[in-house]
């Protein structure tokens, strides 16, 4: 059975669109108010369950409080490293039923391709926090593996 060009260019297009729905239900964009309130839950996240300064009791008794940004009491550090180097960059993803924000933190002078690379670095290079956006907290583990 021979297939014409229109026939070749009509399931090229079914497999186009049949992957833009699995990806739309993969992904979403989150708005800009859960972007922000994201990298702050994902910022006390690293600070309390990563940082050297971990089991201070200051950083212990913070809570996020939403539209307020999360202030340290101290310059916080991951292994010596200023949590003030790091960058960030974010997305929405559904993950096992649940609406995540994803919050990828690099440290740009051990990973120079952070901003274009979806995988590579190791913590604390590259720090992922995935804020569950309904519940306001970060899904557990801190830092969260991507599969």
């Amino acid at each position: 059975m021979k297939f014409g060009s229109a026939a070749v260019r009509g399931i090229g297009a079914l497999m186009l669109a049949t992957l833009a729905a699995a990806c739309a239900k993969r992904y979403w964009t989150p708005s800009a108010e859960e972007r922000a309130a994201a990298a702050e839950i994902a910022k006390l996240a690293v600070l309390q369950r990563i940082s050297d300064q971990k089991d201070d009791a200051d950083v212990r008794a913070m809570s996020y409080v939403p539209g307020r940004p999360v202030e340290p009491p101290v310059v916080f550090t991951i292994r010596d490293v200023p949590f003030s180097r790091y960058r960030s960059k974010m997305w929405g993803r559904n993950q096992g039923g649940r609406r995540l924000v994803v919050v990828v933190f690099a440290d740009p002078y051990r990973l120079p391709d952070w901003e274009t690379s979806e995988s590579g670095g190791d913590f604390p290079a590259r720090i992922v926090v995935a804020v569950d956006v309904a519940s306001g907290a970060p899904a557990e583990p801190v830092p969260f593996p991507l599969p």
